[in-house]
């Protein structure tokens, strides 16, 4: 008799080799999520910091086409759906997560 853990795998092997490549993952559709450290009508920079990797900064460029999700501001949360042509990354969405944290008075 079969065991659970055997039919398991065979399981997961027959839907991983069943399953088309571009059904996994998109290579249109890349994101990047991180806080805003500039904004200028023609481009966004955004750093993300992850524990254990040095701070990554990409700048996007924003088109007439680029929509806006949310008031984009300095130091606020992001994630950007872009795309990558030869003018180099191209937001096609930004969305808001959260507005920049206001500053503490002493």
């Amino acid at each position: 008799m079969l065991s659970l853990a055997s039919v398991t795998l065979a399981f997961a092997a027959v839907a991983c080799i069943g399953t088309p490549a571009g059904f996994l993952q998109e290579e249109d559709d890349t994101f990047f999520s991180g806080t805003v450290e500039e904004v200028t009508p023609e481009s966004l920079v955004v750093t993300r910091e992850i524990l254990g990797k040095p701070a990554e900064s990409r700048t996007f460029a924003i088109k007439a086409q680029t929509k806006v999700e949310g008031k984009l501001a300095e130091g606020c949360r992001v994630t950007v759906k872009f795309r990558q042509n030869d003018d180099g990354l191209v937001a096609e969405t930004i969305i808001v997560r959260d507005l920049p944290k206001p500053k503490k008075k002493n």
